[in-house]
C-alpha cells in the first residue's frame, strides 16, 4: 500500500491535535460543512429571511 499524500494527523498523549487539524461541523438540515464559530451560513440566511 502506498503512503497517502496528507500528513498524519499527529495527537498527543493528551489528545490534543498539532494545531494544524481545523475541527468543522456538518449542518443537520443543510449538509454544509462549516467553523462551529461562524455557524451555517445556510441557517443565517434562513434566520434572517424570516427576520425581514
Amino acid at each position: 500500500m502506498s503512503q497517502p499524500d496528507r500528513d498524519p494527523i499527529i495527537l498527543s498523549e493528551e489528545g490534543e491535535h498539532d494545531g494544524k487539524t481545523v475541527i468543522l461541523q456538518r449542518c443537520p438540515k443543510h449538509g454544509i460543512v462549516f467553523l462551529p464559530s461562524e455557524g451555517c451560513p445556510e441557517c443565517a440566511k434562513e434566520k434572517e429571511a424570516a427576520g425581514s
